[in-house]
C-alpha cells in the first residue's frame, strides 16, 4: 500500500491501466472486434475517455447474449468511474477514493474476465 499521495495516484493509474488491458482484450474477442486506443500514445485524454463511452454504444450492437454486454458495460462504466475518481483525488484530495478505484478497477478485470472466458466457451 502506498504511503504517500502521489505514490496512491501512481497506484491508482496502474489499477486503471490493467483494468483497461483486460478490457482492451476482451473487446478483440468479440464477434466483431473492438480496438480501444491505447492511452497516451497518439490518444489525446478526452477523445481516449470518449472511445471508452463508444464500446459500451457498440456493444449492444454485438451479436452476443445480453449478460455478455452487461458484462462488458460494466466493465467499461467501472472504468470510466476509475478515471473520474482519479480527477476528483488529484484536485480534492486521495482519501477514500485511492481503495474506490482498486475496488472498481477490480471490478472491471472480474466483469472483462467472466466475458472472456464465456466467448471462449463458446468459440470451442
Amino acid at each position: 500500500m502506498a504511503d504517500t499521495p502521489e505514490q496512491q495516484i501512481h497506484e491508482m493509474a496502474e489499477a486503471i491501466a490493467i483494468a483497461l488491458d483486460h478490457l482492451r482484450a476482451v473487446a478483440r474477442l468479440l464477434p466483431i472486434p473492438i480496438d480501444l486506443p491505447i492511452p497516451g500514445t497518439d490518444t489525446p485524454p478526452k477523445e481516449f475517455v470518449g472511445s471508452i463511452e463508444r464500446v459500451r454504444v457498440l456493444v449492444e450492437s454485438e451479436p452476443i447474449t445480453e449478460d455478455l454486454k452487461a458484462h462488458l458495460d460494466q466493465a467499461a462504466l467501472c472504468i470510466l468511474t476509475a478515471i473520474d475518481l482519479i480527477q476528483i483525488a488529484l484536485g480534492e484530495g486521495v482519501e477514500w477514493r485511492y481503495e474506490a478505484v482498486h475496488m472498481i478497477c477490480t471490478t472491471a478485470v472480474v466483469a472483462s474476465n467472466l466475458t472472456a472466458a464465456i466467448l471462449e466457451r463458446h468459440e470451442r
